[in-house]
């Protein structure tokens, strides 16, 4: 090459460099306003369900808690072990579902053992008093919890749960 090629490649260059270099710049700073990006978070609630003399399931305690984090695995807390199950609805302000899940009733319980004969058997238990417990992503939308008990196909009404975070 000659000198003056050589110092008009030499100039290309130079001028390419300032305009990448400007063009970062400006990147750069069109990126220093702040985004705001919330953490996923999850709720875990726990419920006292007991049963009253008259056969009725109440809420005696109830506790809920926000945690930092991402679900791993699904928050589907029903195997299907028995026919009866609790569907709890999480609800917005104007009480429209946002999600829906099938939790397996805390009441019942099954239970397999040998028998005498070395025969497996199941037995349903039925405790009185029982903690429900279940996690799901937090959603900041959610106002309230509506338990309902899946008995005899049909739905009734455990009861609803406000939620103060």
């Amino acid at each position: 090459m000659t000198g003056s090629s050589n110092s008009t490649y030499m100039f290309y260059c130079l001028l390419i460099t300032i305009c990448t270099a400007c063009g970062s710049m400006q990147k750069y700073s069109g990126e220093s306003q702040k985004i705001i990006v919330s953490e996923p978070k999850i709720l875990f609630v726990s419920i006292l369900l007991e049963k009253n003399y008259n056969g009725t399931i109440d809420i005696t305690k109830s506790q809920t808690k926000i945690v930092n984090g991402y679900m791993r695995t699904s928050d589907n807390n029903y195997t299907g072990d028995t026919e009866t199950y609790i569907l709890c609805s999480i609800l917005e302000k104007n009480n429209r579902s946002i999600k829906q899940l099938k939790i397996d009733n805390p009441l019942l319980k099954i239970v397999e053992f040998v028998d005498q004969n070395g025969n497996l058997n199941k037995r349903l238990i039925e405790s009185k008093k029982e903690w429900l417990t279940f996690r799901t992503e937090y959603d900041s939308k959610l106002r309230r919890i509506k338990l309902e008990l899946f008995l005899e196909n049909k739905l009734s009404l455990i009861d609803q749960i406000d939620i103060s975070l």
